[in-house]
């Protein structure tokens, strides 16, 4: 082959391929496994409907529409502390790993100090949100602990109160 052709498709394809099609291919396949989860919980409900099964309404919609577990508050505030602690960490070990290293041109140097600065100041900037939120949020916190509290308290009586299988 030649020379300039290797070049040319090795400066020019894997960048197209790496920003155009490869996220075209990441949204297309949780598209289609979306698609087929939703297929599969319409099919199990229209033979529950089929068979004469009451069903809840409520129940039903719940099934469709809720595909992932809502997040309570502690949980979003703990992924943006973790989000901030990795970021904070990913840009000072950039910026220390580019100091040290002393085969990369200036130029190169520059964009690499540039991305962990980028990576520090978006990881201060979740910090921050994350002690905001705890403290703005502090009572809807406390409300989430109280009721998974009473569900449990609930469960547990629940287990008590059923009589035991010989």
């Amino acid at each position: 082959m030649d020379d300039n052709f290797i070049a040319f498709t090795s400066g020019t394809i894997l960048p197209i391929f790496i920003c155009c099609v490869l996220p075209i291919c990441i949204v297309l396949i949780v598209f289609v496994f979306r698609n087929k989860g939703l297929a599969k919980k319409t099919e199990v409900l229209k033979l529950a409907i089929e068979s004469g099964t009451q069903i809840d309404p409520k129940d039903l919609m719940d099934a469709l529409v809720a595909d992932r577990k809502k997040k309570t508050v502690r949980q979003s505030l703990l992924n943006r502390l973790t989000a901030s602690v990795v970021l904070l960490s990913m840009g000072t070990a950039v910026i220390v790993v580019i100091s040290l290293v002393s085969t990369i041109a200036e130029g190169g140097k520059t964009f690499f100090y540039l991305t962990g600065a980028v990576m520090i100041a978006v990881g201060l900037g979740l910090l921050i949100a994350y002690f905001a939120g705890r403290k703005i949020l502090a009572t809807d916190i406390d409300m989430e602990g109280k009721v998974a509290e009473a569900k449990l308290s609930a469960e547990r009586e629940a287990v008590a109160v059923q009589p035991q299988e010989k």
